[in-house]
């Protein structure tokens, strides 16, 4: 799955997560595969996890991120589709659209960052992460932020960044359902709304239903729909009650 729960559960348990690099969908116009807050963790050897796009920008970002090594310093990079003769075209792109992608070292204290934004997932509680793309009068390009679901900050990459009265006002006043750009003290910031992985329960363990244990979560692929979310899967029909199927049984109502 591509949900940034499971990408962040699969970074944070690893051992030695030194010199790895994370890039993030941050702005979009028109049409894209992935929406603004979309994740792609790069380790020290090249490989990526996760999806920036649907597939045709990854190698481009792995290759972005090698610079990024050598200049340690985030670069803010622009795809833009809609112009035929751009090199974003040229990858060929399904769809007719700009994104803006961060791309950055994750040092210690945006791991630190992540393990909260991971708890508060993992404790159902919805988080806004601000992410600097652009800075036009100081060097913020890169710095991250950790909101709750009211706006009130939880933890900062750059211990020295402060925002202005005015600006953490007018932030906490504009809290996206999903996202937004806002410009606060001559810096553009990503704010993305971000929460826990949904639930899926299917109720009927007939042939429109599948149902596979893998990682300690049931992974549900209900063929009619074609949806694959976590969840159990629940039949109170005897039969259905086998250890292949991972059916929980439940009392007929």
């Amino acid at each position: 799955m591509n949900h940034i729960f499971h990408l962040l559960h699969g970074y944070l348990s690893q051992i030695d997560a030194e010199d790895w690099y994370c890039a993030t969908v941050v702005t979009k116009s028109g049409s894209s595969y992935r929406r603004p807050g979309a994740m792609m963790f790069v380790n020290p050897w090249g490989k990526a996890y996760g999806l920036v796009s649907g597939g045709c920008l990854e190698s481009d970002v792995v290759h972005r991120v090698q610079r990024v090594r050598q200049s340690g310093k985030a670069e803010y990079v622009i795809y833009d589709t809609e112009d035929e003769d751009s090199f974003a075209a040229s990858l060929g792109l399904g769809c007719n659209g700009k994104i803006g992608v961060l791309i950055q070292t994750v040092t210690p204290s945006y791991r630190a960052l992540l393990q909260t934004l991971h708890q508060r997932m993992r404790n159902k509680e919805v988080s806004h992460l601000l992410q600097c793309y652009q800075s036009l009068q100081s060097n913020r390009l890169g710095d991250w932020v950790l909101l709750d679901q009211s706006g009130q900050i939880l933890t900062i990459t750059n211990p020295a960044l402060e925002f202005s009265g005015a600006g953490i006002t007018s932030l906490r006043n504009a809290l996206p359902d999903k996202q937004s750009v806002q410009l606060i003290d001559d810096n553009y910031w990503s704010v993305a709304r971000i929460s826990s992985p949904v639930n899926l329960w299917v109720l009927g363990g007939g042939l429109d239903a599948h149902v596979a244990r893998g990682n300690g979560v049931f992974v549900v692929a209900a063929h009619e729909t074609g949806v694959g979310r976590s969840g159990p899967g629940v039949d109170h029909r005897e039969p259905m009650m086998t250890d292949r199927r991972d059916i929980q049984a439940i009392p007929s109502v």
